[in-house]
């Protein structure tokens, strides 16, 4: 699936025409770009005309001669459980939505494969640009994130033990004289380059407006210093435990989102991700008390960690 047009680092969103089709918008996305022959609604605080900043990675020759896979699974999208079923061939592979129509991705373009079923924004931005991203090495992690004096950190878990939670009452409240910003509410792309592993957070977090994204004015790599594990309980005082090199390369691969999509290709490259992770980035388990009244305390004991914490470069 080669992209008829756009620059050579863009992905390509269009939709199985009879003619010829044409972008007409531009987004940055996790330091990508991508450009659409459609408006895509919930990319629209990341409209742009600036050029990715991230290159690509080029496909092996692996991905046209692997054999073929069939997964299927189920999952929230687009306000609905419903069937996912992928046919995938190394790192490219043909989703077929129950209700919404099939889809195929590769590392450089997402294509709507039925012309009668328009583009569903849930699916183009869910698990589409989810598996286009991750055949670019960035993977998505299914967490909050925010920067803590300047330093930015996640909070991973299952759903409902406070990662949103957490990061809203962080927003604007100082700590070491500088404001806290929510990186992420819910989604947090992550690569792992030269500098070490990075959040690169212009991606749209569903449950958030559009003037809460973190948008393309702010800053779009940040070292992630430190990766926390949820644990929320009622009658508990704040214990942080650093994980083993082990359990934190396995909670990184746990909460990496549509990973039950990855084909053999991809699950490699997503191992490969999680170990330099674990080794390169401290992971904590988190337990603390489900009350707001403890959130100053518990990030003031997360703020006395810093010392553990690679040095940003």
């Amino acid at each position: 699936m080669t992209p008829p047009f756009g620059h050579c680092d863009d992905i390509v969103c269009c939709q199985t025409l009879s003619g010829a089709c044409l972008p007409t918008d531009r987004y940055r996305i996790a330091g990508t770009g991508l450009v659409s022959t459609f408006t895509i609604r919930a990319l629209e605080p990341f409209r742009t005309d600036a050029r990715p900043l991230l290159p690509l990675r080029r496909p092996t020759a692996e991905i046209s001669t692997a054999p073929e896979q069939r997964i299927t699974t189920r999952g929230w999208l687009a306000n609905a459980w419903r069937t996912v079923s992928s046919t995938v061939q190394g790192e490219r592979c043909r989703l077929r939505i129950e209700g919404l129509g099939r889809y195929a991705v590769d590392h450089n373009a997402i294509t709507a494969l039925d012309p009668d079923i328009p583009p569903h924004d849930a699916i183009i931005t869910g698990p589409c640009l989810i598996l286009a991203l991750a055949m670019r090495s960035v993977f998505m992690l299914h967490a909050s994130a925010i920067t803590l004096a300047g330093e930015a950190i996640a909070f991973t878990g299952e759903s409902g033990v406070g990662k949103s939670t957490l990061a809203h009452w962080a927003v604007g409240q100082p700590f070491n004289g500088r404001s806290t910003v929510r990186l992420a509410d819910d989604l947090l792309p992550v690569a792992a380059l030269a500098q070490g592993i990075t959040a690169l957070p212009h991606f749209p977090q569903l449950k958030l407006n559009p003037r809460d994204q973190y948008t393309d004015r702010e800053k779009p790599f940040l070292p992630l210093r430190a990766l926390f594990v949820l644990n929320a309980e009622t009658d508990r005082r704040i214990v942080i435990e650093p994980l083993p090199t082990s359990q934190a390369m396995l909670q990184v691969i746990r909460h990496t989102v549509a990973a039950r999509l990855f084909g053999a290709a991809l699950h490699r490259r997503h191992l490969a991700f999680a170990a330099r992770s674990a080794k390169a980035m401290p992971v904590y388990r988190l337990h603390y008390p489900r009350r707001l009244e403890a959130a100053p305390e518990l990030f003031e004991r997360i703020l006395a960690l810093k010392h553990e914490w690679p040095a940003s470069h």
